[in-house]
């Protein structure tokens, strides 16, 4: 069963990974098509604005137009390709943002270059791509950007200003070159950046909610084998009973013994069947709702994962505490083994278990004696990837054990804190309201099933 759980848990991080990656090589046409049709109207409006509305009769209005036109044109042929596949490859959508990187550069260039204010629209269409392309892409992008932003320093059509034409200096050129280049860097890379880390967080949501899922279905299974066992006691018990009373009545010689002698033993192993999947759940852990001691669950908890040179010892500030009891769900489950896994992984001999209940809050200590928590994963801990192990070993460690334990337990009212033991490993502290659902045993949903 153990070796079942780790198959299942390691499909689905490979899963979850394999549709992370597939998602990264996507990007969703319809959204760079509508970006694009509102950005041809701003165009439009904007031209006609200045040549009418300001009367700037110099500005080269049909070449310009021209140039919304193919754009216009382009837009169509990406509506055309979208219909029956609202998504599209990477290299497909950066190809259309480089095209509305030059389109924009070559606007700007004919109507003043980096002296038009608007030119700032030129880093609009990289913005975009750092929300949605792949690293390298996005660098591609950047540069291209930068090499049209430099064109348009170089050379351009002059600013239409109306009657009276306004030659600025090139230092100020060159000035507006810096500032749009610096923003072109850092947009692409903290756009980037932020977008990649919603992804990732998204991706490690997703294993939490699927780990659960799974942790879930394996206690209904047994919960469900444990149901069908009791209901079907009864009625095997009285097929028992009959066929050994049709045993004992039936004549030594009779051509029917061997039938009912059969029967009898099917009987009995049918009997001993259902009583293995009854004593399953228990043996897997139990009821998810049951109410047992802490210590136990944390023997429970922790027994996968001893080691013979680390010794595991549960204490509490009051005796009482050992036997305070606690509701027997997956999250919890879940949630302290990544904690208790990594103390005793850790640990160089001994892990402490700590049981508190004081000032309406009950809480959980777990101490070890290994190397602690560096200063530096002190601040990320908690993070989806975060991990003081290799997270490209061969035994799959993804960095994603403590966000899972600190996402599952706070989802039970719990609040986390790492830090460092008094003994100089690391140290992990839980504490709920005591008045938490998880120590109530008197819930409204809460069934007791009956026994025949």
């Amino acid at each position: 069963m153990e070796e079942a759980k780790l198959s299942t848990a390691t499909s689905i991080r490979n899963g979850v990974s394999l549709l992370d990656r597939l998602m990264e090589g996507v990007v969703p046409a319809k959204s760079l098509a509508d970006i694009r049709w509102i950005a041809i109207g701003g165009q439009i409006v904007a031209l006609f604005i200045a040549y009418y509305g300001f009367f700037l009769l110099n500005l080269p209005l049909y070449a310009a137009v021209a140039t919304v036109v193919v754009a216009a044109l382009v837009n169509i042929v990406a509506e055309y390709q979208r219909y029956g596949n609202p998504s599209m490859a990477q290299d497909l959508a950066a190809a259309y943002l480089a095209f509305d990187i030059a389109q924009m550069a070559t606007l700007i260039n004919l109507t003043g270059g980096l002296d038009n204010p608007l030119a700032i629209f030129l880093l609009a269409p990289l913005a975009v791509a750092a929300t949605l392309l792949n690293f390298w892409w996005v660098v591609m992008l950047a540069v291209l950007a930068i090499i049209c932003l430099t064109s348009n320093a170089i050379w351009h059509f002059p600013l239409p200003m109306g009657q009276e034409q306004i030659f600025l200096p090139p230092a100020y050129t060159w000035s507006v070159w810096l500032g749009l280049t610096l923003a072109a860097v850092f947009i692409a890379g903290y756009t980037w950046s932020v977008a990649r880390a919603s992804r990732r967080l998204n991706q490690a949501l997703s294993e939490t909610r699927l780990s659960l899922a799974d942790a879930r279905q394996v206690s209904a299974v047994g919960a469900l084998a444990a149901a069908v066992a009791h209901e079907l006691g009864t009625p095997l018990a009285t097929i028992s009973l009959v066929s050994k009373e049709m045993l004992r009545e039936a004549p030594p010689d009779s051509e029917q013994r061997s039938d009912i002698e059969l029967l009898v033993s099917q009987a009995e192993r049918c009997r001993e069947v259902l009583a293995q999947f009854a004593r399953k759940p228990n043996v897997e852990g139990g009821e998810p709702f049951e109410m047992i001691p802490f210590n136990a669950l944390i023997e429970e908890i922790a027994a996968p994962y001893r080691r013979a040179q680390v010794t595991l010892s549960i204490t509490a500030n009051v005796a009482e505490n050992l036997g305070m009891r606690v509701r027997h769900t997956p999250e919890l489950l879940h949630g302290l083994a990544n904690i208790l896994q990594n103390a005793i992984q850790f640990a160089n001999s001994a892990v402490h278990v700590a049981i508190d209940r004081a000032g309406g809050r009950v809480r959980l200590t777990v101490q070890d004696d290994g190397p602690g928590f560096s200063m530096s994963m002190l601040s990320r801990l908690g993070e989806p990837y975060v991990s003081q192990r290799n997270v490209t070993d061969k035994a799959g460690h993804m960095g994603l054990g403590v966000f899972i334990a600190k996402t599952l337990l706070s989802g039970l009212g719990g609040d986390i804190h790492f830090g460092a033991a008094p003994t100089g490993g690391a140290e992990v502290v839980i504490t709920w309201p005591e008045g938490s659902p998880l120590f109530n045993a008197t819930q409204p949903n809460d069934t007791q099933p009956s026994k025949k």
